[in-house]
């Protein structure tokens, strides 16, 4: 049988690096949101407006 040896500080630098890149993707989901809702608004307020 394999014996896996546990090593705190990988495993932690591990869960960090994995929750900057959710981090990441979540803020770029965030940008790329608002700017379609802003386009999208701009766009009805042009309309409104003509």
């Amino acid at each position: 049988m394999i014996e896996l040896k546990y090593n705190e500080s990988s495993q932690l630098r591990v869960r960090l690096a994995i929750l900057e890149s959710q981090l990441k993707m979540a803020n770029n989901k965030c940008e790329h949101l608002k700017k379609t809702n802003k386009d999208k608004s701009s766009g009805t307020k042009q309309f409104q407006v003509l």
